[in-house]
């Protein structure tokens, strides 16, 4: 829900949303909210609910069509009976040719066609160049924006792409081999990560293999033992808070670095941001953690907003509390 990439650590008694994927051990829980309860049906009912709404100018052209066609009936009418009692010869002729010609010319239908016409080919071009418009009033509105809101996972980040970098002392060959063996035995997304990135090396059968929910892995190979996962856990204490999501990895109970994720943002971002900030307020709406705060602030003109933590709920009562 929150488009965040990391798993969360769960706690008995702590909520989780359908559509949670538990990725080790087993897990039991109990439905609190079914069916249209649900985070994900509240969700629906809101897109529903915008899909079935109509733009101002097409009420609008709706109340001007109910009297404008029966005047233009009317006008029609009138037309034929002129052309009919004092027009010349054929007057006939003349009468249906004249209430023909009221009717084309004035054509009332074009008037209630006029507007879903346009939304329809306004939002068929936009999603041409990749922006997605809600409904017609979302487009018609448009010119009116004076701030643009933001996600940012998938919005101005670069897909699940990340940037890894390693900082620490360097591992050698039997460190690396006895690490990504044991990153092998993983599902975790970043242990998947990090295991592409390291180099081909040989798979080492372990003698013992764990991981600790929330804190991370531990692996013993002969002799040699291996931790991987928060400062903490691999005993290194001295680890104040982090802005990133980092690995630590210690060997034979001896720190050895860390692996430190960052988010690939888009190509051309700062470019793009310094150029809508002269016309519009920027603000962004993550459901991740704070941990991306500091490489962000750095890519963003001065006096961009940043909310992180940000629930799906959360970002629509923003949006709400801005528009007012």
């Amino acid at each position: 829900l929150t488009g965040e990439p990391m798993p969360v650590a769960k706690e008995e008694e702590d909520e989780i949303v359908a559509g949670t994927l538990n990725k080790t051990g087993s897990i039991l829980f109990k439905a609190t909210r079914v069916g249209k309860d649900t985070a994900l049906a509240q969700i629906i009912n809101m897109v529903k609910r915008a899909q079935n709404s109509k733009p101002p100018i097409g009420r609008l052209a709706d109340v001007i069509s109910a009297y404008f066609v029966p005047v233009v009936m009317i006008t029609s009418i009138v037309s034929a009976l002129v052309w009919l009692n004092f027009g010349p010869e054929p007057a006939l002729a003349f009468a249906v040719v004249s209430a023909t010609t009221v009717l084309i010319i004035a054509c009332p239908c074009a008037l209630g066609l006029a507007t879903p016409m346009s939304v329809m080919v306004g939002v068929g071009k936009a999603a041409e160049a990749g922006v997605l418009i809600r409904n017609g009033e979302a487009l018609q509105t448009a010119s009116k924006i004076t701030a643009m809101i933001l996600d940012k996972t998938g919005t101005i980040t670069a897909n699940k792409e990340t940037t890894i970098e390693y900082n620490g002392s360097e591992l050698s060959v039997n460190e690396e081999s006895l690490l990504k063996s044991t990153l092998r035995n993983s599902n975790h997304p970043l242990s998947r990560s990090l295991y592409a990135l390291l180099k081909e090396n040989d798979i080492l059968t372990l003698d013992k293999y764990e991981e600790h929910i929330g804190k991370g892995i531990e692996a013993n190979h002969n002799q040699d033992s291996i931790k991987i996962g928060s400062a903490p856990f691999v005993g290194y204490t001295s680890e104040t808070a982090t802005l990133n999501t980092a690995v630590h990895v210690s060997t034979n109970n001896k720190y050895k670095g860390k692996f430190t994720f960052y988010n690939r943002y888009r190509k051309g971002l700062s470019k793009l941001f310094n150029k809508l900030k002269k016309d519009y307020d920027l603000v962004i709406l993550s459901g991740d953690n704070a941990g991306e705060l500091e490489n962000l602030t750095k890519l963003l003109p001065a006096k961009t907003k940043l909310f992180f933590n940000q629930k799906p709920e959360d970002k629509l009562d923003y949006i709400k509390h801005h528009q007012k």
